[in-house]
């Protein structure tokens, strides 16, 4: 699908008319608490400031939210706990991971020398993360599948996170000790959450999540550069594989959604933008290959990067902000979210 009109926007926060559901209704609100204050006599100067607050809360700052979802995020984690618990364990490669739920999966590392973009194994390796997706979609149930690329000071190694019992080629071999190293230990750990990163007994941690991805044709050098950084670092590309006839509903409605709209801002007098002909050209097309039998994923791409202390931990951030950003690819920060984002991004798709 990429290879036609490239990869679009996150389908995660739906729009109405290009904004968000709940700007729509702040600006609503906010024009509606106004307007009466401004035409009805003797109105008081809080449902001026209570009007005034709902416009303020409507416009989109950084990190793709909104000022009211911003000081939303801040409110929960000043209330929240600050204390989570991480438990690990498993028997020969089932192994089960205690975070905010319970979940259930087996590792296999990947066996491969040298590049495969250059000996072309690159192609054969999607093919068979396409086979392992389209076989789970088939079970019924949403399952969760992670690829993780573990970059160290001497070598990187590639890790595959499926549910227990999945088939997986015989180029993926059974490797639990790798999921004990992606996850930090084979004890209990305790995190401590911070405003912007995470701290454990060994290190501090900061998760960066990847989005918008403007340009496809750049991923491979952004990989390339990010494994040379040096860096110990985590990679980690979730999916949600939906079942078929899910996703075919999914599909449905997305396309019914974006004719909506389009046809509302055609009558509202408003020409359509290139952009949004991109938009319902990606929604066909998903649509159509959903039809075909092929599955739906939920995507997410979490780095995690470590650090021994805050001020290597912020150049090192830096550092891979800059490589994606060159890349093309927009980084969110996590700030108020580091816990939730520290659990995300470990395999199994536990809090999803």
């Amino acid at each position: 699908m990429s290879e036609i009109i490239q990869i679009g926007n996150s389908d995660a926060a739906s729009r109405w008319i290009g904004i968000r559901k709940h700007q729509a209704v702040l600006l609503l609100l906010g024009v509606l608490v106004t307007g009466d204050w401004c035409l009805r006599p003797n109105a008081t100067v809080i449902e001026l400031c209570m009007g005034l607050f709902l416009l303020a809360c409507s416009p989109q700052s950084s990190d793709g939210l909104t000022n009211g979802e911003w000081l939303f995020l801040a409110a929960m984690y000043l209330l929240r706990t600050k204390w989570s618990r991480v438990q690990f364990s498993s028997n020969k490669n089932i192994i089960e991971l205690v975070t905010s739920g319970r979940v259930t999966f087996s590792g296999y590392s990947l066996i491969h020398r040298g590049r495969l973009d250059l000996s072309g194994d690159d192609g054969a390796l999607t093919n068979q993360l396409k086979a392992i997706t389209s076989s789970l979609a088939l079970s019924g149930v949403t399952s969760h599948v992670s690829l993780h690329i573990l970059c160290g000071e001497e070598e990187n190694q590639t890790l595959l996170c499926v549910p227990a019992g999945t088939f997986v080629p015989p180029d993926w071999k059974a490797c639990p000790e790798l999921a004990a190293l992606l996850i930090g230990a084979l004890e209990p750990v305790d995190v401590l959450e911070r405003w912007g990163y995470t701290r454990t007994k060994d290190s501090l941690v900061r998760v960066i999540r990847l989005s918008d991805f403007s340009q496809a044709s750049t991923n491979s050098a952004f990989l390339e550069r990010l494994q040379t950084t040096g860096q110990p670092l985590d990679l980690s590309i979730h999916y949600d594989v939906l079942p078929i006839e899910k996703s075919q509903k999914i599909a449905a409605r997305a396309v019914h959604r974006i004719s909506s709209d389009s046809a509302v801002t055609h009558e509202a007098g408003f020409r359509r933008t290139a952009q949004s002909d991109r938009a319902f050209k990606r929604m066909r097309q998903r649509e159509i290959f959903v039809a075909q039998g092929l599955p739906l994923l939920r995507c997410a791409v979490y780095i995690s990067i470590s650090a021994p202390n805050q001020r290597e931990l912020l150049m090192r951030s830096r550092e891979v902000v800059s490589i994606a950003q060159d890349a093309g690819l927009r980084c969110q920060k996590g700030f108020a979210r580091q816990a939730e984002w520290f659990r995300f991004q470990f395999p199994g798709g536990a809090g999803w």
